[in-house]
This record gives structure tokens, C-alpha cells and sequence, in this order.
């Protein structure tokens, strides 16, 4: 069985872009449980106790930001490193991260080696004590 730390949830609506990201963590090492929707993203989380989750913002059924809400609700502070990731314009990018619920966020990006640096960065993060939430 995998380490919490070794393991990732990813959640995007954008079955090519899932399975990009999908590929991209599991060359770095990480296994990937992988989910089309904040919903599914919520339920995976719970009970796959990952280290990381990486969310799209902008998903049917769930947005990202209404999920990663609803596990730092229940999971307080055992929930995982959480990054949200979106092609949002900068402005709506910078409402998400001032909501104060994810600990990172990410323009998202096609380019492996930045896929990788960020996903990096969370790790490094994700195993330090994490700054005060509002």
C-alpha cells in the first residue's frame, strides 16, 4: 500500500488533461487516483487519505473550490496538501486563492516541466507546517 504522501488525487473535467497530469505524477513516483468532478474528488479524498489533491476550479456536479471546502469541513487539519489549478484569468485566480482554501494555486499549464515543478513545490509544502488558514 502507498504512503499518504505518495499519493495524489487529481480532479479534472478534461479527460486529456486528467490523464496528462495522470501521467506526469505517476512518472515523478506518486499513484494517482484520478477524478472527473469536485464529487468524486470529495469522495476519493476521504477515503484515499492523499498527501496532495490538485483540483480544476471550473468542474460540473462540484466546482474545485466548493470540494476542497467541504474536506478542510471534515477533514480539518488531516486534509491534504490542497492546489487548485485553472486556465481562470488572473483576476478570478486571485478571489480563489484570497478565499483562503487552498494552500497553493497553479495557472494551469500544459508543459510537463512546469506540471512537475509545481507538484514539487506542493510536496516540499505539503511537508512543512502549512500557513495559517482564513
Amino acid at each position: 500500500m502507498s504512503t499518504r504522501a505518495s499519493v495524489i488525487v487529481i480532479a479534472e473535467d478534461n479527460p486529456s488533461y486528467r490523464q496528462l497530469m495522470k501521467i506526469v505524477m505517476e512518472t515523478m513516483g506518486y499513484t494517482v487516483v484520478a477524478a472527473e468532478n469536485g464529487q468524486v474528488a470529495v469522495s476519493e479524498t476521504l477515503q484515499n487519505t492523499p498527501g496532495i489533491a490538485v483540483f480544476d476550479i471550473c468542474m460540473p456536479v462540484m466546482s474545485g473550490l466548493d470540494a476542497a471546502r467541504q474536506i478542510r469541513a471534515t477533514m480539518g487539519d488531516s486534509a491534504p496538501f490542497l492546489i487548485a489549478f485553472s486556465a481562470l484569468g488572473t483576476r478570478r485566480l486571485n478571489l480563489v486563492r484570497n478565499a483562503g482554501v487552498f494552500d497553493a494555486v497553479f495557472y494551469k499549464t500544459k508543459d510537463v516541466s512546469e506540471i512537475q515543478s509545481m507538484i514539487r513545490a506542493a510536496h516540499d509544502g505539503a511537508e512543512r507546517e502549512r500557513p495559517a488558514l482564513r
